[in-house]
């Protein structure tokens, strides 16, 4: 029989093979944990059934495991997450319910599944009171995401900001690359809200520098500043471009970079000056140099921008 340190190890590649798609890989590792009774198992059985937009394998997994252990919390936690996803209100409240009267539940964890139940059921007003009681570190971010999740997809843009802000105002800096994440999405629902709001160009903007300097391929940033100057073509096509430049910091300890990006625009020349303006003084704009790149036509007709950026990397 493995250690828990093996086991571990074990759950943390069954993870990384899901994320590379080597789903079959993964199902052996997690029958192997399930062979010895181990709860992360299903809960891996349950995750590649997810990959394959297979919910009810997913949840029929979990119930296996809670028949073997009938008292692990996050095998009912997840099963009352997936109900809810799949609309089963009641069963997947039933299960938080359970999920709460575990030996080892997690409350908060719990109170941030509920509301996001409470908004799948539009009762809007009781899921953000529940997770405005969440405080404990460890969870706090994920419940201020949540929320203005929730609020912007009700269009209350105004409420989320005056919330969002109050609650950002005296953030420490993230301490993993999880928070950053998170964080991340925050300030980028603060600029969209901003935008939505009318509110000064410079004030969306401060939002999305604070969001991308937190995570420079945020997905809602970068369609928020192809949103604010929408363009489009029929002549634009998709670039793959791998590129080369240097830090503009004279202090900077290496000053080269080499990056990639999606960009959607009418030529190499025109995708180089939306990267120009994207990297703004943090780069020496003479200095960009394509060394690869792929091209492909535009049958979705996309709007003309940045669409995926990737981190600075040091040359060898």
């Amino acid at each position: 029989m493995k250690n828990s340190q093996s086991y571990d190890d074990l759950i943390e590649d069954a993870y990384l093979l899901i994320a590379e798609g080597r789903l079959e890989e993964a199902r052996a590792m997690a029958q192997e944990l399930v062979n010895n009774r181990v709860e992360a198992g299903f809960e891996i059985l349950a995750s590649i059934s997810m990959a394959d937009s297979d919910i009810d394998g997913a949840i029929s997994h979990l119930e296996q495991g809670i028949d073997l252990l009938p008292d692990a919390f996050r095998l009912w936690l997840q099963k009352g997450e997936f109900l809810a996803s799949a609309g089963r209100f009641e069963d997947a409240d039933d299960a938080l319910n359970e999920a709460m009267a575990t030996r080892d539940s997690v409350p908060d964890m719990v109170k941030l599944a509920r509301g996001h139940l409470l908004f799948l059921q539009e009762k809007i007003d009781d899921a953000l009171n529940v997770l405005q009681e969440i405080e404990h570190p460890e969870y706090y971010l994920d419940a201020l995401l949540e929320q203005v999740f929730i609020l912007d997809t009700v269009g209350q843009y105004q409420m989320l900001m005056e919330i969002a802000q109050e609650e950002t105002a005296d953030l420490e800096e993230p301490e993993t690359e999880e928070e950053a994440l998170i964080l991340s999405e925050i300030f980028a629902y603060i600029a969209k809200a901003a935008y939505q709001l009318d509110h000064p160009e410079e004030e969306v903007q401060s939002y999305l520098d604070l969001s991308l300097d937190l995570d420079r391929s945020n997905e809602m940033a970068l369609w928020l500043i192809r949103e604010q100057h929408i363009s489009f073509s029929d002549h634009a096509k998709v670039y793959f471009l791998e590129v080369v430049g240097k830090i503009a910091d004279p202090q900077a300890v290496h000053k080269e970079f080499q990056t990639s990006y999606q960009v959607v625009a009418d030529s190499v020349e025109e995708a180089l000056g939306y990267i120009r303006q994207f990297e703004g003084n943090l780069i020496d704009p003479k200095s960009l140099k394509v060394i690869d790149q792929e091209v492909q036509s535009n049958p979705e007709d996309l709007s003309k921008g940045i669409y995926e950026t990737a981190e600075f990397q040091i040359p060898d």
